[in-house]
C-alpha cells in the first residue's frame, strides 16, 4: 500500500512539473509498464497513463471507424451484426481507460497537493514566533486555502483536455486517410489555437498575479473592518474612511477580474471562431479542392464535427493551464517563504521537573523596516519559583507583554539569558521550558476541543467548569466541543482558567485576566485561586492593575519603558507607610 502511495504522488508530481514545464522523463519505459502490473484499479506510471491515452484515442477511432463503415453498410443495403457488437465493446474500452485515466491523474495531483499542504501547515508551526507573527494572514489563506481551491477545481477540465490531445491525432490521422486535404485544414487549425494560446498566456499570467494582489488588498480591507467592528462604532468618521477603503478594494478586485475574464472570453471567443472556420473550410473549400463524391464528403463533415469536440476540450484546457500554473506556482513560492524564515528544532519533549527559573539581564528587542531598533524590553532580572506569586504593573505600551513572551520562550532574549533549574535555556531545551508554563494572553485563543485530556481530567475539567460559573453555557459533553464563540469575552476568559487549572503545570502565567470579570469573578481570582494555587506549589506571575488586590503578592513589579523594576513597601510605626521603586 505504502508502495502504491509512493508511486501515486511520483505520478501526481510528474503531472504537476509537467504544467509548470519542469517535467523530464527519467524512467524506462519497459520497466514503468511491467514493475506495477498488479494494479488494475488505479495508473500510477506515466507509461501508464500513456498507454491508457492511446488506448483511449483508438478505441475512440474504433467507434467513429464503426459507424461510418455501419453508414457505408447501410448505403449498399448490408446489415453486419458484427458492427453493433464490435461498436459495443470498443465503447466500454473507451468508458474504462477515461475513467481510469481522469480518476488516477486526478487522485495523484491531489495526493501530492495534500501532501504540500500538510508540508507546508507543518513547517509553518515550527516557525519561531517572530518569524510567525511576519506571515500576513491573507498570504496563509491563499497558501493553503485559496490557491489549493483552484486546482481542484481546474484539474479534471484540464486531465480531459490533455486526453482529448491523443483523441485528436487520431482522429487527424483518420481525417489524413479519408482526405489528406482535410487533415491539413485541421493541423492548420492546430497550428492557429497552439499559436493563439502561446500569445496571450503571458498577459493572462501577469492579469492572474495582478488579481491574486488585489484579493490579498481585499482580504485585509475584510479583516480591518471586523476585527475593529466594535471601535469603529464610536468613530464615524473612521467608520467611513475604513469602509470606502473596503469599497476601493472590492472595486479594484472587480476590475481585475474584469479584465481576466475579458481576456479569457476574448481567448475563447478566438478559439470557438477559428474552429467553425476549419468546419467551414472542409465544407466549403474542400469540395473545390478534392475529387471527393458527396457520400464521401458527408462522412468526412461528420468527421469534422466530430473533432471540434475534442478542440474545444483542449482549448478550454489551454485557458485552465495558465490558470493552474500559475497557482501551483504560488503555491511552492509560499512554502519557499516559510523556508526563508527561522525554525525551531523538532524536538522530542522530555519533562523537567521545575525547581527555579532565573531570568538575568534578559534584553529584546523589536526592529523596524531598516533593522534599527524601534523599542527594547530590558534587561530583565527575575526569580521564579514554587509557591511565589509575583504582579507586574505598568502603563499601555511599556512592555509588560512583550517581557512576558520573552520570560516564556515565545521570544529569545538578544542579551542575557534564561535558566532552568540553574542551567541555561537554548534551541535544544526550549520546547521542554515551554512546557512548564499554562499561559492565558492578553489575546488569548481558546480550542474548540479539550485536545489531549483524559477521562479523569474531563471530570476535573467539569468541576472547574462549574465552581467558575459556567456549566449553564457549556455542552454537557465536553470532550465534543466547547462552543467557545458562543461566550462572552469574560466567560471564555474563565474558560481558558478553567481548561489550564485542568492541565495542572507548575507555573500559571495571567496577563490581565481579571480585565474583563465582574466584581464577584474578580474577587474569586484573587482571593481564592491565585491563593490556592499558590497553597499548591505553583508559581504565578500576573500581569495587573487591580491595585486593589496588590497586597496579595509576595513581588510586585513596576514597568516603564521596557525596564522592570521592583517596588519594594517600606513601613513606619505609624499605620501609613509609601511605596518607592527600586531599579534592579
Amino acid at each position: 500500500m505504502t508502495n502504491l502511495r509512493n508511486q501515486s504522488l511520483k505520478l501526481g508530481q510528474n503531472l504537476i512539473d509537467l504544467v509548470r514545464g519542469k517535467w523530464r522523463p527519467g524512467r524506462s519505459v519497459i520497466n514503468d509498464i511491467y514493475q506495477h502490473s498488479s494494479s488494475y484499479s488505479k495508473l500510477i506510471s506515466t507509461t501508464q497513463l500513456t498507454l491508457a491515452s492511446i488506448l483511449g484515442g483508438v478505441s475512440g477511432i474504433g467507434i467513429i471507424a464503426t459507424i461510418n463503415l455501419a453508414a457505408k453498410s447501410s448505403e449498399d443495403n448490408k446489415y453486419l451484426l458484427l458492427l453493433p457488437c464490435l461498436f459495443v465493446l470498443l465503447l466500454l474500452i473507451y468508458r474504462s481507460a477515461q475513467t481510469a485515466l481522469i480518476s488516477s491523474c486526478v487522485t495523484a495531483v491531489e495526493l501530492v497537493l495534500e501532501e504540500t499542504r500538510v508540508r507546508t501547515a507543518k513547517k509553518i508551526s515550527m516557525l519561531d514566533f517572530l518569524s510567525f507573527e511576519s506571515i500576513q494572514k491573507q498570504d496563509v489563506q491563499a497558501g493553503l486555502t485559496k490557491h489549493y481551491e483552484t486546482i481542484y477545481n481546474l484539474s479534471i477540465p484540464i486531465i480531459q483536455g490533455a486526453n482529448s490531445v491523443t483523441l485528436a491525432i487520431f482522429l487527424i490521422l483518420y481525417l489524413g486517410y479519408m482526405s489528406w486535404q482535410a487533415a491539413i485544414l485541421a493541423l492548420i487549425t492546430t497550428f492557429l489555437i497552439s499559436l493563439l494560446y502561446t500569445m496571450g498566456r503571458k498577459d493572462l499570467t501577469i492579469s492572474l498575479s495582478t488579481i491574486n494582489e488585489s484579493e490579498a488588498k481585499l482580504f485585509g480591507a475584510i479583516d480591518e473592518l471586523f476585527s475593529g467592528f466594535k471601535e469603529l462604532k464610536f468613530d464615524s468618521k473612521k467608520h467611513d474612511l475604513v469602509f470606502n477603503n473596503l469599497a476601493e478594494s472590492v472595486s479594484g478586485s472587480f476590475k481585475q477580474r474584469t479584465l481576466s475574464n475579458n481576456k479569457l472570453i476574448e481567448m475563447q471567443v478566438y478559439f470557438t471562431v477559428i474552429s467553425y472556420l476549419f468546419a467551414g473550410s472542409v465544407v466549403f473549400l474542400l469540395p473545390l479542392l478534392s475529387g471527393h463524391n458527396y457520400s464521401d464528403m458527408g462522412r468526412i463533415i461528420a468527421l469534422t464535427l466530430f473533432l471540434i469536440g475534442p478542440m474545444g476540450a483542449i482549448t478550454e484546457a489551454f485557458q485552465s493551464i495558465v490558470k493552474l500554473k500559475f497557482s501551483v506556482d504560488s503555491i511552492y513560492e509560499f512554502e519557499k517563504t516559510i523556508d526563508r524564515l527561522v525554525f525551531e528544532a523538532n524536538e522530542t519533549v522530555q519533562s523537567i521537573p521545575f525547581k527555579s527559573i532565573k531570568i538575568s539581564n534578559a534584553e529584546f528587542s523589536r526592529h523596524d523596516s531598516d533593522g534599527k531598533n524601534s523599542f527594547k524590553v530590558g534587561p530583565i532580572n527575575l526569580y521564579l519559583e514554587p509557591g511565589k506569586l509575583i504582579f507586574v504593573e505598568g502603563g499601555n505600551g511599556s512592555g509588560k507583554t512583550t517581557m512576558m513572551r520573552m520570560i516564556t520562550g515565545l521570544y529569545k532574549p538578544e542579551k542575557g539569558g534564561i535558566y532552568l533549574n540553574d542551567q541555561m535555556i537554548t534551541d535544544k531545551n526550549i520546547q521542554a521550558y515551554r512546557e512548564l508554563f499554562g499561559i492565558i494572553f492578553a489575546d488569548f485563543f481558546v480550542f474548540d476541543k479539550p485536545y489531549g485530556f483524559s477521562p479523569e481530567q474531563l471530570n476535573k475539567l467539569h468541576e472547574n467548569i462549574t465552581r467558575l460559573g459556567l456549566s449553564h453555557c457549556m455542552p454537557e459533553k465536553l470532550e465534543m466541543g466547547l462552543k467557545p464563540e458562543k461566550l462572552s469575552t469574560g466567560q471564555k476568559k474563565r474558560l481558558a482558567l478553567a481548561l489550564i487549572m485542568t492541565e495542572d503545570p507548575p507555573i500559571f502565567i495571567f496577563d490581565e485576566w481579571a480585565a474583563d470579570q465582574d466584581p464577584s469573578f474578580r474577587r474569586i481570582f484573587y482571593h481564592e485561586i491565585l491563593p490556592q494555587l499558590k497553597a499548591s506549589g505553583k508559581a504565578i506571575l500576573a500581569i495587573t492593575h487591580d491595585d486593589h488586590y496588590f497586597n496579595i503578592a509576595d513581588q510586585r513589579y513596576h514597568m516603564d519603558y521596557g525596564q522592570m523594576n521592583l517596588v519594594k513597601k517600606k513601613k513606619y510605626n505609624s499605620n501609613r507607610s509609601f511605596v518607592s521603586v527600586i531599579k534592579i
